[in-house]
């Protein structure tokens, strides 16, 4: 059976490979713009991130995400570089809609990974596919922008008609809305914990995500305010609210740290001595 790491470097390999025969071949052949050879050799380019994350332990993509993104980059370059924008009828329609969906994958992932790692962003599984159909919806109103200026800055045509273009901003929501649905669909037997584990991101990344509230700073600051003897949280009931909470060290106003608490049990008869303790 091959392995994850060596099944990932072919499907890339080989995709990167086809694509910069496919650039040289277009420029041998016909006259090009600068904008095909340029596209030819980035998508090519792109093909490799997957197995360059996975050899440089940035992360290890699961085979079938690295697959699609194989296929949506594959198809925009094979669509440029061999004219099948312009020759094939329903090239572009599909071209989008894969697009859209891929990308709106990888910006799940991304949103999944912050929450894994950042204590202060929380996301239900259902509220990120509604979040992110109506983030695609607003990218590919701007990708027709884009598509529109590269137009008049290269003298391409990927912009033919007001019909090409509505067409193409329904193909970008359909795309989306279908990543959204797998997405959900998928996660229904991962936790986002469980599914951001399993794809090894680094270390240094980690800490890159978790930002001054990630848990590796916190459990520092723990430590340092264990060494110096200090408490992490004061908590006082009074008879206005259910109790109010602060914090200080040496007079300053903190942050909460962690999950860490001290329980101060003056104004509660029913307990003795003070309760400590970190989850």
């Amino acid at each position: 059976m091959i392995g994850y790491q060596r099944a990932l470097d072919i499907i890339c390999l080989v995709a990167a490979a086809i694509l910069v025969v496919m650039s040289i071949l277009s420029i041998m052949e016909n006259v090009r713009h600068l904008y095909e050879l340029f596209t030819g050799l980035v998508c090519a380019f792109f093909c490799l991130l997957p197995t360059i994350f996975a050899r440089r332990h940035i992360m290890s993509l699961p085979l079938w995400f690295a697959f699609f993104m194989e296929v949506a980059i594959f198809l925009h370059a094979y669509g440029v570089l061999l004219m099948s924008y312009d020759l094939q009828k329903y090239y572009d329609t599909i071209t989008h809609t894969f697009s859209s969906f891929v990308i709106s994958l990888c910006v799940i992932m991304t949103l999944f990974t912050l929450q894994r790692y950042n204590e202060r962003i929380k996301f239900t599984v259902g509220f990120t596919t509604v979040f992110i159909f109506l983030i695609m919806m607003a990218f590919g109103t701007y990708w027709e922008v884009l598509e529109y200026v590269v137009d008049q800055i290269t003298g391409t045509g990927m912009q033919y008609s007001p019909f090409d273009t509505v067409r193409d901003m329904f193909s970008n929501a359909l795309g989306s809305m279908l990543g959204s649905l797998f997405i959900y669909i998928y996660m229904r037997r991962w936790s986002i914990e469980e599914f951001i584990d399993s794809i090894n991101v680094n270390k240094k990344l980690r800490k890159f995500l978790a930002g001054k509230h990630g848990e590796h700073n916190n459990r520092k600051k723990i430590r340092g305010l264990e060494k110096r003897g200090r408490p992490l949280w004061n908590i006082q009931f009074s008879t206005t609210s259910a109790f109010s909470m602060t914090t200080s060290l040496r007079g300053r106003s903190l942050r909460p740290v962690g999950t860490c608490w001290i329980l101060s049990t003056t104004s509660i008869p029913a307990m003795t001595s003070p309760k400590t303790g970190c989850a």
